[in-house]
């Protein structure tokens, strides 16, 4: 047995070698639900959030370094993540925002919000290091329980599972096919030299410029004397 408690367990989650849960206080005089952690490799557990007076803290989801979970009152509702890393806890959002459904995969973190008062919900992708968000789902009202997995989010609406690709810089290429994923000026890397094609003098890498080569994207060839499509060396 890892933890021994009188308290009601709402939901755990495990990953790695980290087990999270919140539990209900019952002691509390008003906002009893708390978040802790249980370290397999120290054999021991730790508090992330307790003796809340005005917040609920419940449903954490963890990955990688992060641990996320809900802070909600009958006024206000964010997302505030711990690292286990710095100790530090970060709340995601400057404005209330109700949050209905929401997971974490490493520094990504997908959630879906209800925007206002006539039920209209979006998908949306926050990345935890740089703080950008980008919709991901402009209509997600039928969007039930979903899981986060890489790039991808499984979920589930009244009757189907769906999945859906996410695309970080908003470009309109998903991340799977996406050389610079948090970049949206830039695509591919035709010469995998690290260099964006957009940026990229040279997008082939055979010493000749673009604007000299008259086949930019192979390598073999940069001159056609005749002009019939096929390069010198051809």
């Amino acid at each position: 047995m890892i933890h021994n408690t009188s308290n009601h367990i709402n939901s755990f989650e495990m990953y790695d070698n980290i087990v999270v849960w919140d539990e209900w206080d019952s002691s509390h005089a008003y906002y009893g639900s708390d978040v802790y952690y249980y370290d397999l490799v120290d054999d021991w557990q730790y508090t992330v959030v307790s003796n809340s007076t005005d917040l609920d803290e419940y449903y954490p989801k963890v990955s990688g370094h992060n641990i996320a979970y809900q802070l909600h009152n009958s006024t206000y509702s964010n997302i505030e993540v711990y690292n286990l890393r710095s100790n530090k806890k970060t709340r995601l959002f400057d404005d209330n925002r109700t949050i209905l459904e929401f997971d974490i995969w490493e520094n990504s973190l997908v959630y879906v919000w209800e925007y206002n008062d006539n039920w209209d919900r979006r998908a949306m992708y926050y990345d935890l290091q740089t703080g950008k968000e980008s919709v991901i789902l402009e209509d997600a009202r039928n969007m039930g329980i979903f899981e986060i997995y890489q790039d991808k989010i499984f979920w589930v609406d009244n009757w189907d599972i769906n999945i859906t690709y996410i695309d970080q810089d908003g470009d309109g290429t998903y991340d799977w096919n996406d050389a610079f994923p948090k970049d949206p000026s830039e695509i591919y890397d035709a010469d995998n030299d690290g260099i964006g094609d957009v940026k990229d003098p040279d997008d082939d890498n055979d010493g000749h410029p673009d604007l000299h080569d008259m086949f930019p994207m192979n390598s073999s060839e940069w001159w056609d004397s005749d002009l019939d499509g096929i390069g010198n060396n051809g």
